[in-house]
């Protein structure tokens, strides 16, 4: 019996230890505590989430191009065969966030082993500012895959990768490119 116990002791123990070293980042509940960064920035794949909308899935080829056209190592591509285990796509939930973004590390690493960003199709249905919407998509789209790709919130305005505000910038700016510069030189 106490042999048991034991094991389900040290099994629970493994299993939150696991959890400890394999993070996970959401864009709007995050303060630069990105688990990590992926072995070959410059050969990163995604796909598209199933129900993807083709209206999102342009605005997130234009993030990818966004990024892709940094003077950067970052390459991003689409994987057509869909083997990948990262995927790009569109949620619906009450609230003030426009997007999230997940990156999940190997255990006891800071290698990123996949990862996901998202837009909040349902924010982006009610919006009713005076703010180009597809520009805001855009504008959000680069901020989930910069955290995606490892960035943290940004505090050097102006940055796509701003906590706070509602932007419009349509490709990476300045401290964006400085901090993927940083993370993988």
């Amino acid at each position: 019996m106490k042999s048991k116990t034991k094991l389900m002791h040290i099994l629970v123990f493994m299993i939150v230890l696991s959890f400890t070293f394999s993070s996970y980042a959401l864009a709007y509940n995050n303060e630069n505590n990105m688990c990590g960064t992926w072995k070959s920035p410059g050969n990163i794949e995604y796909k598209f989430i199933g129900d993807t909308p083709s209206d999102y899935k342009n605005i997130f080829a234009r993030a990818v191009v966004g990024w892709n056209d940094t003077p950067t190592k970052i390459g991003l591509s689409h994987d057509y065969t869909l083997t990948t285990a990262n995927v790009f796509g569109i949620y619906n939930e009450e609230g003030s966030n426009m997007g999230r973004a997940f990156l999940y590390c190997k255990p006891f690493t800071s290698e990123a082993s996949s990862g996901n960003a998202g837009l909040n199709n349902l924010w982006f249905y009610n919006y009713s500012g005076s703010k180009n919407k597809t520009n805001l998509q855009i504008n959000t789209a680069l901020h989930e895959i910069g955290h995606f790709i490892g960035l943290g919130h940004s505090t050097v305005p102006p940055t796509v990768m701003s906590a706070y505000g509602l932007y419009t910038d349509t490709i990476p700016l300045k401290d964006d490119i400085n901090g993927i510069n940083a993370m993988y030189p």
